[in-house]
């Protein structure tokens, strides 16, 4: 059996919110030694829908970025676009995923599970029938008055407290900072960091305890704050804690009442990389500098929409209209389902991304990589082919001080030959002829970048021109969209993922997220044993109604104090304490 926890932390940082004392059950479950830490490498491109297709399928073939255009059918794909996600899925499915049989809850890709929820690859055209049992789950989400209202309060909560961490970053002037107001992110962060995570939670713990056989879920609350306020910030790094309660009741959960046993696996599926935007540095982004570079001889349109949690909230709003078309809804419950419908459309509605169609440049981006597409003709365009089209922009892209790498393809003895240029530096990636120093150096391994690299431009649909911002010498990197959070690209740390698994388990090197799909799936269908924690000793009975006793528990006003509090704040926690404390029940 296998349960799966996802969020997007580097193999760093999760070490680091470790020792912090931020995930104090992960902490547990290591020293105890039930679970090890290993770090994986994603691949390229390092985000979320190639990762995912990876984890769950074992395949991730000619998914060159986030977003990307098809040349032959004059298409924009975007990941988190339902219909997209929709065909993406099948392209992969073959009757071998990852969740065959099982559960897919607030994900990308489904991995073929019988029940999803929240599942962007299964929305198009989905109705409340598709999904019984996961609409269910939906429903007595919100018919639970004490969840429903502690979601609410918590997620109004956490929405104050990005006012106040936004507010505080820029009165302390710390860089780098983006506008944390714009596009409705404070509410998205809210939604994201309590409320599809506590449902999320909710529903793995239902179908724990119904035995399904692989359950998945994604947790995006780190990411997006991330995203917005940076990687290695306390914004970032509090939401961890939040995420660290829910699997401890998970765990309590498989220990108690799981009708079989269950391997517990919390990983990442990607990194993420830090430092200023491209506009910050420059003062323009890559396309007004492709614009510039074309010197007027042909109209570059950029989309640079971000990869953010707007695809997992627009999920929930689909399956709660999916919802309110049940017979089963009562007035009072419908009335709140709509509202709440309401309030989360006016939030997520985005403009419908559109290529222009007198546009005869693309420049596509994701993270600080971007795809550039020259239409001028099917299948990719050589260096000789764009320096007749644009004399000289190839040449003066590479020398910009904001731009580390460029793949552009040259016609080989063999075929097509991509070579990666850099400054007065090339490597050819298919034959590896360095000429200068080679420009995959300072991205750690070369041999091991070049063959990710090789990989992604060797990708039908990849661009023409392939182009990765700088690495900086502080480890920084400079995104094309407005976040100083990002990943998609190469450098820093959104290749570092990591996975937290059974010790028992051998997790060897990795390139690709496909390759996690592997020892994933070789764990399905093991014998083994409940989830069992390291216990304390069990110590002498004690009588929790003796007068004793009970003065004993009224002299300790710290945890009285510290229980009522707790309590305010609706952690469910309290309760589960206050019965298993024998001072406290009189």
């Amino acid at each position: 059996m296998r349960r799966e926890l996802t969020f997007c932390r580097s193999y760093q940082r999760i070490q680091k919110a470790i020792e912090m004392g931020l995930m104090p059950t992960l902490k547990k479950m290591l020293e105890s030694g039930t679970h090890r830490l290993s770090r994986i490498d994603c691949g390229l491109p390092s985000q979320t829908s190639a990762c995912q297709a990876g984890i769950m399928y074992g395949d991730n073939h000619d998914i060159p970025a986030f977003r990307w255009y098809d040349k032959d059918d004059g298409r924009l794909y975007v990941s988190n676009n339902f219909t997209d996600a929709f065909e993406l899925n099948l392209r992969y499915a073959n009757g071998q995923g990852l969740l065959r049989e099982g559960t897919s809850i607030n994900n990308l890709m489904s991995g073929e599970a019988d029940n999803t929820l929240m599942t962007m690859s299964t929305m198009k055209g989905s109705k409340l029938g598709d999904s019984p049992r996961t609409s269910k789950d939906l429903y007595l989400v919100f018919v639970n008055p004490y969840f429903f209202t502690r979601a609410i309060v918590l997620t109004v909560w956490d929405l104050l407290v990005e006012f106040f961490q936004g507010a505080r970053q820029r009165i302390r002037n710390e860089f780098p900072r983006i506008n944390r107001l714009e596009k409705g992110y404070p509410i998205l962060r809210a939604l994201t960091n309590v409320f599809l995570r506590d449902i999320s939670a909710y529903t793995v713990i239902l179908d724990i305890m119904r035995g399904s056989p692989a359950i998945y879920t994604t947790f995006v609350g780190y990411d997006e704050i991330a995203h917005h306020a940076g990687p290695d910030t306390k914004d970032a790094l509090d939401s961890l804690h939040g995420f660290d309660k829910q699997l401890a009741r998970i765990l309590d959960v498989i220990e108690h009442k799981a009708p079989r046993p269950y391997d517990v696996f919390v990983l990442s599926d990607h990194g993420q990389s830090v430092g200023a935007t491209f506009l910050q540095r420059y003062g323009m982004t890559l396309g007004e500098l492709l614009e510039e570079l074309a010197a007027g001889q042909g109209k570059v349109a950029e989309i640079n929409a971000t990869e953010n949690a707007r695809g997992q909230t627009s999920a929930l709003l689909q399956e709660i209209e999916n919802l309110q078309t049940t017979s089963s809804v009562g007035r009072i419950q419908g009335a709140a389902l709509n509202r709440t419908s309401k309030a989360l459309e006016k939030r997520v509605q985005e403009e419908e991304i559109t290529v222009p169609m007198d546009a005869d440049v693309l420049a596509l981006v994701s993270g600080n990589l971007a795809n550039v597409y020259f239409p001028l003709r099917k299948g990719k365009i050589t260096a000789p082919e764009l320096e007749e089209a644009y004399p000289g922009l190839l040449e003066s892209l590479v020398a910009h001080p904001g731009i580390g790498l460029v793949i552009i393809h040259e016609a080989g003895n063999d075929g097509d030959e991509p070579w990666v240029l850099s400054k007065s530096e090339g490597r050819n990636l298919r034959t590896g002829v360095i000429e200068g120093e080679d420009p995959l150096l300072p991205y750690g391994d070369a041999e091991f970048r070049a063959a990710q690299l090789l990989r992604l431009a060797d990708f039908p649909h990849a661009g023409d021109l392939i182009v990765i911002s700088t690495l900086y010498p502080d480890g920084q990197v400079a995104a094309f969209e407005e976040l100083v959070g990002s990943h998609g690209g190469l450098g820093g740390q959104q290749t570092d993922a990591f996975l937290f698994h059974p010790a028992d388990m051998d997790v060897p090197p990795t390139a690709n997220s496909a390759d996690v799909y592997h020892l994933l799936n070789a764990r399905r269908d093991l014998p083994g044993e409940p989830y069992k924690p390291e216990r304390d000793g069990e110590g002498t009975a004690v009588n929790a109604w003796a007068w004793e006793t009970i003065k004993t528990g009224l002299k300790d006003w710290h945890s009285l104090l510290s229980r009522a509090a707790r309590s305010l704040k609706m952690e469910r926690s309290v309760f589960h304490d206050v019965a298993a404390d024998p001072y406290a029940t009189g």
